[in-house]
């Protein structure tokens, strides 16, 4: 015999069977939005990403332009002198010139040749650049060593700057020959023209400029740089003769 249903029970099942199926719909519904949500999120992490990426490329194509530039600067064989622009006190305007001409060609020296000895008066008008021999012309000949004509180059540059003030200098170079024997002194005399016509040839005024031989270790070599507000007498030149045995 089978139970009987009454029209109640019917009810109850029917109210009771259709909240349970709104309810998975709903539930479903709501799986779907969080799905939704969730892609969305990823997207636009993903754009931000790509963003952040772009962002740190142009900053490193930037530094890398930068870096070239410097390094083009840097073995163009030019040198660029920053004038000082800052306010001078009146009647020291020549000091300030010559200060920063010394500055520059000592600066000069110390960056391409580390273990030259660089020496400035108290009063800021002459600089004593002293170096080993080697590091200059190759061993044994008056040749320089490969790189070196680019620092004269420089040196050149830096000494006939234009300036906001006018500065007059007067150059020196000087070989040692103490303690050499007759080769040792010929080559010096030999290095010291080659230094003069290098100079020469790259824009120094022969009247102010001076060569010669100096009573320093044959393996040193000295350069003293003069600066003044007026222009100064020729330089005496040095006559380089060619050494004699027992001289």
């Amino acid at each position: 015999m089978h139970p009987s249903i009454t029209p109640a029970a019917s009810i109850t099942s029917a109210a009771s069977t259709a909240q349970n199926g709104g309810a998975q719909k709903w539930g479903a519904h709501k799986w779907g939005d969080g799905n939704i949500v969730a892609l969305l999120s990823l997207k636009l992490l993903l754009l931000a990403f790509f963003i952040l990426l772009n962002a740190l490329s142009a900053l490193e194509a930037h530094k890398a332009k930068a870096v070239l530039e410097s390094v083009n600067k840097a073995f163009s064989g030019r040198l660029e002198v920053k004038e000082n622009l800052s306010p001078q006190e009146a009647g020291a305007g020549h000091l300030s010139g010559a200060r920063l001409m010394l500055d520059e060609v000592g600066q000069l020296f110390e960056s391409m040749l580390p273990a030259v000895y660089r020496e400035t008066t108290s009063h800021g008008s002459s600089l004593v650049l002293e170096l080993s021999t080697q590091s200059l012309f190759r061993s044994g000949k008056s040749a320089l060593q490969p790189g070196r004509g680019l620092l004269l180059d420089r040196l050149v540059a830096a000494l006939n700057a234009e300036r906001n003030v006018p500065v007059f200098y007067q150059f020196e170079f000087q070989q040692g020959t103490l303690g050499a024997d007759y080769a040792a002194k010929q080559l010096a005399v030999d290095r010291a023209a080659a230094m003069a016509h290098h100079l020469v040839r790259r824009g120094v005024a022969a009247e102010d400029l001076s060569i010669g031989i100096a009573p320093i270790a044959n393996d040193r070599l000295r350069f003293v740089l003069w600066v003044n507000d007026v222009p100064q007498a020729p330089l005496h030149v040095q006559r380089l003769d060619k050494a004699s045995p027992g001289r």
